[in-house]
């Protein structure tokens, strides 16, 4: 539990199955990484991935803003990966701190899976390509990897 937006302090998967249970729309947003920048363990210590990952904070957050500001006022948007990794990995998270906010508030949203979302499937299930990558994935095996990010828009 090293920031608000993951375990513990997130949503719990029952909580988030009731929030989107509320809306009526989502979209489900892809960016594809090249793998040499996602797959091996120098992609993961050189954080290779990470401005992907930003691109996709700030896809998210705009689609999020988009819907707020055309009348879809109950918009809530997901991202990829911890927020505290990309916006403030040297220090402790603001919001875990009595009395402060989130400097990123704008940027940073909870990852679909720290809330129990099953994001491995949803993508299979939309029809995407997407492969199990991680340190000990050799970048050659993989054609790319992939960030993904969701809004539900009520």
């Amino acid at each position: 539990g090293t920031n608000a937006n993951c375990p513990p302090y997130a949503m719990t998967p029952d909580e988030t199955r009731k929030l989107v249970n509320k809306f009526h729309h989502a979209i489900f947003v892809k960016l594809e990484v090249p793998a040499e920048h996602i797959a091996g363990q120098e992609a993961i210590e050189k954080q290779l991935a990470n401005p992907y990952r930003q691109k996709l904070s700030e896809i998210v957050a705009k689609l999020e803003a988009a819907a707020f500001y055309d009348g879809y006022h109950l918009a809530v948007a997901f991202g990829s990966g911890s927020c505290k990794a990309l916006f403030c990995p040297s220090k402790e998270c603001d919001v875990l701190v009595p009395g402060q906010g989130c400097p990123h508030r704008l940027k940073a949203r909870s990852p679909m899976e720290a809330v129990g979302m099953d994001v491995y499937t949803m993508a299979a299930k939309t029809g995407w390509d997407i492969y199990a990558i991680g340190d000990s994935t050799n970048p050659s095996e993989v054609p790319h990897g992939l960030r993904l990010g969701l809004v539900f828009i009520y």
